[in-house]
């Protein structure tokens, strides 16, 4: 996220899979708040999360110890996102225009879209259960 230069044309997308809190350090998350993202998953193991940032800041955030579900067009772009914790699904998704774009790794699934282009910047996993190691 440190590498992520926001640009008014992408979307940033991201949906947790498995477990997201035990490696999760204070970087990642001061870097999450930094693009306005409210919620903290330290402490919340296996809970699943969601949130979408657009060029106006958040657009949508929840986390909850069950399954999250999003469906909305943002600015005429269908978005669909689903996480589940281990026990509730091990499951990550975020299709755009009905492509799924997400790793579905363990940790936090992040897609950068171009909404003006219409075309993936990219698509990363962040394993904040063991290491934070990251995979394209």
């Amino acid at each position: 996220l440190d590498c992520f230069e926001f640009q008014e044309n992408y979307l940033l997308l991201i949906a947790v899979k498995d477990e997201a809190s035990n490696a999760l350090t204070d970087d990642i998350v001061k870097e999450m708040k930094s693009l306005g993202l409210d919620f903290d998953l330290r402490n919340h193991y296996r809970w699943a999360y969601l949130a979408a940032l657009g060029e106006d800041g958040v657009i949508y955030e929840n986390m909850a110890d069950e399954p999250l579900y999003f469906d909305d067009n943002i600015e005429d772009i269908q978005i669909t996102m689903f996480s589940a914790g281990y026990e509730n699904g091990n499951t990550a998704s975020i299709l755009i225009g009905g492509k799924e774009y997400a790793l579905n790794g363990r940790g936090l699934n992040i897609v950068v879209y171009d909404k003006v282009n219409g075309d993936m910047v990219d698509s990363i996993c962040v394993d904040t259960y063991l290491d934070n190691t990251l995979t394209r």
